[in-house]
């Protein structure tokens, strides 16, 4: 057999196993909850950078946006049959440094999450939101120690991780959110009517101490 008939041969071999020659599984941002606490995968406002208030004790929340570039095999390819190249989410691995990237001596960790990303359409990649606990309230209060009460500014490095329908794993490209750490920032008076609080202590939205009347 000739080389070059060998060499083709075996890149086919190779890419047999591939999903497809165009993007996979991309994180574009962080979806903003609406008034009702949705988040809209199309179309949505996107949060600019995380604050997260330790002086609460819960965790962060963000919901990621994510970008499918994997194209339909169903409707292209032989008789039709299950889709095989829509995303199934399963969870994230989180790693959380300093601004410069030196460690900030909190181990890094896995998250499990839920969420379905289809696949493109007529060039357009598929889209979907799904929502992550990114730093658990346990770890929460590791930076509520480290900060000792000083705000301070950390990057949350996310590589997120599942499977297509077709059941070839695939990881997301990663990605590095900002974050505002401090304590006390984002609590409110008491005489404060707080409304649509969707994840109080974080990004914007307020809380009471426990310490105040219950409202009237």
């Amino acid at each position: 057999m000739r080389p070059l008939l060998i060499a083709v041969l075996a890149v086919a071999t190779v890419c047999s196993a591939c999903v497809d020659d165009n993007p996979g599984l991309v994180v574009a941002g962080n979806v903003r909850p609406d008034s009702a606490c949705l988040f809209a995968a199309t179309g949505g406002a996107l949060v600019a950078y995380g604050i997260y208030d330790v002086a609460l004790v819960h965790p962060y929340f963000a919901a990621p946006l994510f970008r499918s570039g994997l194209v339909s095999r169903s409707a292209t390819e032989g008789p039709p049959r299950a889709e095989p190249n829509d995303i199934l989410i399963e969870g994230a691995v989180v790693e959380l440094t300093a601004v410069d990237g030196s460690a900030l001596g909190v181990a890094s960790y896995s998250v499990a999450m839920t969420a379905f990303v289809p696949t493109a359409v007529d060039g357009e990649p598929g889209k979907a939101s799904g929502l992550v606990e990114a730093i658990p309230a346990s770890v929460g209060a590791e930076l509520a120690a480290l900060t000792a009460g000083a705000p301070t500014t950390i990057v949350a490095h996310m590589t997120f991780f599942g499977h297509t329908t077709g059941g070839t794993a695939i990881d997301s490209n990663p990605w590095s959110w900002t974050l505002q750490v401090c304590t006390g920032c984002l609590q409110a008076p008491c005489e404060t009517l707080l409304v649509n609080q969707c994840f109080a202590g974080q990004d914007g939205y307020q809380y009471q101490s426990a310490s105040c009347p219950p409202p009237v």
